[in-house]
C-alpha cells in the first residue's frame, strides 16, 4: 500500500515537472518571440533610415545637377551664343552684307595694299558676326576707320579692326559685359590691347562725329550701286554673289578668326588669307 502512495506521488512530482517545463518553454517561446520582434522593429527603422538616407543623398545631386546645367545654361558664353544665333537669324541680311562692301568700296583712306592683299569683305563680315553690329553700328565703324585708320604701326590689320569695332560697341552701348566677356575668352590680352589701342590714339587729332556726318554716311552705305540709273535700284546678283562666296569660305577663315587667341594667331589668319587670293 505504501508503495502505491509513493508511486502515485512520483508520477504527481513528474507530472508537475512536466507542466513546469511546459510553462516555462512556453514563456521562454513567448520571450523569445518578443526578443525577435524587437529586432525586426530595430531593423525595420534602421532600414527606413538608411533608405530615407539614400533618397535625401539622391534627391540632393538631382538638386546639384539640375543648379549646375541651370548655372551653365545661364553662363556668360552660352548668353553669348543665344544672342549671336539670334543675331545671325533675325539681323543679318542683304542690306549689311551690301553695306559692308559698300564701306570698303567708297573709303578714302583705305590703302591699297588692303584692298589687294586682303580679303577685307570676309574679315569684316566676320568681324560683323562677332560683334553682332547693327545698321547704325556699321555706320560709326566707317566713320571710326576714316578717323583712326585702317592701319595701326602698333597691331596688325585684324587686331587694329577688332579693336576698332569694340571701340564703336563700347561707345554706342552702355552694357557690353557678355561680348567683352567672350573677346577675353577667345583673344589672349584682349583689354590689355585696347588700353595700348586708345593710347596709340592720342597723338591723332579727333574729329567730333556729328548726327550730319552719320547720317550722310549712312545713305552712303545704303545707297545702291544703279549702273543703269534706275530708281531704288538694288544689285541682287552681287549680293547673292557675296552669300554664295560667304557660305564657302567664311567658314575656314572663321576657325582662324573667331578662335584668335594671340597675336601669333591673328597673323595665320592673314597668311591663309593671302594664300586663298593667291590660289
Amino acid at each position: 500500500m505504501a508503495k502505491k502512495i509513493k508511486k502515485n506521488e512520483k508520477k504527481k512530482i513528474k507530472k508537475n515537472d512536466n507542466e513546469k517545463n511546459k510553462s516555462n518553454s512556453i514563456e521562454s517561446n513567448k520571450s523569445n518571440n518578443n526578443m525577435n520582434e524587437s529586432i525586426n522593429e530595430d531593423d525595420e527603422i534602421k532600414f527606413k533610415g538608411i533608405s530615407k538616407a539614400i533618397e535625401n543623398e539622391l534627391s540632393q545631386n538631382m538638386i546639384e545637377e539640375e543648379i549646375i546645367k541651370e548655372k551653365g545654361n545661364n553662363s556668360s558664353d552660352s548668353i553669348y551664343k543665344r544672342l549671336q544665333n539670334n543675331y545671325l537669324k533675325n539681323n543679318l541680311n542683304i542690306n549689311i552684307i551690301s553695306m559692308i562692301t559698300k564701306l570698303i568700296n567708297t573709303s578714302n583712306s583705305i590703302p591699297k595694299n588692303l584692298k589687294s592683299n586682303y580679303p577685307l569683305n570676309d574679315i569684316l563680315i566676320g568681324i560683323v558676326k562677332e560683334f553682332m553690329l547693327t545698321d547704325l553700328e556699321i555706320v560709326y565703324f566707317s566713320l571710326y576707320l576714316d578717323i583712326y585708320g585702317w592701319e595701326n604701326k602698333y597691331f596688325d590689320i585684324v587686331d587694329n579692326l577688332i579693336l576698332t569695332a569694340l571701340s564703336v560697341k563700347k561707345y554706342l552701348n552702355e552694357d557690353i559685359d557678355i561680348i567683352e566677356t567672350h573677346l577675353s575668352e577667345n583673344y589672349e590680352n584682349i583689354k590689355d590691347k585696347f588700353a595700348n589701342w586708345i593710347k596709340s590714339q592720342k597723338g591723332k587729332n579727333k574729329i567730333t562725329i556729328t548726327p550730319r556726318m552719320v547720317n550722310e554716311r549712312n545713305n552712303l552705305l545704303k545707297k545702291p550701286f544703279n549702273c543703269y540709273c534706275r530708281k531704288n535700284y538694288i544689285d541682287y546678283d552681287d549680293a547673292v554673289d557675296k552669300i554664295l562666296h560667304l557660305s564657302l569660305s567664311y567658314n575656314e577663315i572663321n576657325k582662324h578668326l573667331g578662335n584668335n587667341k594671340s597675336r601669333n594667331q591673328s597673323k595665320q589668319i592673314i597668311d591663309f588669307t593671302k594664300d586663298e587670293n593667291n590660289k
